[in-house]
């Protein structure tokens, strides 16, 4: 009996114990929950470059059999080497060329869209030409006399013109009209200038570098890389490479400008080159006047002919909005 009280007591004192224990318990719990977030992110790659490598004209050319000079020389065997008389010029002359150019390189691979616009400056390019005329060299005479006078082939200067004399004159200064040069198709324009990517696949050759400048201003398909690109594109096929040749005469070339005035045309620039008296005429050589060099571009302004070779090309890679 006294055995069951007390294990009657133990069962209340434990029961008591458990409740105060589940009450502490209650008293600091509590419902919880929760979450976390983190991101990260970097500046988008763009790292494209435009690189112009490269340049079209030097200060000489090597001849056939040489190669020790930085531009190639197209000419027949016997043609030596052009050469400038002062250093720090550049110069072109019939025969010469350039087979590695001036080239625009684009590279890289953007992560974001862009856009490639290539433009020229139309006001700064001047290529060689002489335009369409009668031509000729006053050549000084220094023996004419009484005797030997004929006022119908020999001139004298009065004021900017060349005229036959009417009468003989001992301290005149005559001269001679040589190397005649009458052509009247269209300008002559001696350089051919082609642009092109490294595989070839895109070409295109002008005899007239503004008409390739225009076209390269019109985005002529297959000219440029101009154009939208989306990202991650890959940019390293935007290469273009201006090269140019200047085709010497040679019947025995197929490759050869079918011209028969061509080396007249060329004497010509090389004698206004060298300072000659290069003269013009309207009226069948009556009267010849002083040929006038190129004051602009247009038609209108461009004068009888250019010996001078610029351009003015940008090609930049922009991110689209």
């Amino acid at each position: 009996m006294k055995k069951n009280k007390t294990l009657r007591a133990a069962g209340i004192l434990f029961l008591a114990t458990m409740l105060t224990t589940c009450m502490t318990a209650g008293t600091f719990a509590k419902y919880t929950t929760s979450d976390s977030a983190n991101d990260s992110a970097r500046v988008a790659k763009f790292g494209v470059t435009v690189t112009a490598d490269g340049s079209l004209f030097g200060e000489e050319y090597a001849s056939k059999e040489g190669g020790d000079k930085p531009i190639n020389f197209s000419g027949d065997a016997n043609t030596g080497t052009v050469q400038v008389s002062t250093q720090g010029e550049n110069v072109v002359a019939p025969g010469t060329k350039n087979d590695t150019g001036l080239g625009f390189v684009i590279s890289g691979k953007p992560e974001v869209d862009v856009e490639i616009n290539t433009t020229v400056d139309i006001d700064t390019v001047k290529t060689v030409y002489l335009r369409k005329g009668s031509y000729a060299v006053m050549s000084k005479l220094n023996n004419v006399t009484e005797e030997n006078f004929v006022p119908e082939s020999v001139y004298v200067k009065e004021s900017d013109s060349y005229k036959h004399p009417t009468e003989y004159a001992a301290d005149a200064e005559y001269y001679k009209a040589v190397n005649k040069l009458s052509f009247n198709d269209y300008d002559y324009n001696p350089i051919v200038y082609q642009y092109q990517d490294e595989t070839g696949e895109h070409f295109q050759a002008y005899d007239d570098l503004k008409n390739l400048c225009d076209a390269i201003n019109r985005d002529n398909p297959g000219i440029t890389c101009d154009g939208k690109y989306k990202a991650n594109t890959d940019l390293k096929t935007c290469t273009r490479t201006l090269t140019w040749y200047w085709l010497i005469s040679n019947p025995e070339s197929p490759y050869s400008p079918k011209d028969p005035l061509k080396d007249a045309k060329d004497t010509i620039l090389g004698d206004i080159a060298a300072g000659s008296i290069v003269v013009k005429t309207t009226d069948d050589g009556a009267t010849y006047s002083p040929v006038e060099a190129a004051t602009g571009t247009t038609a209108a302004t461009k004068g009888d002919y250019n010996l001078t070779v610029s351009f003015n090309m940008a090609v930049t890679v922009d991110q689209i909005d």
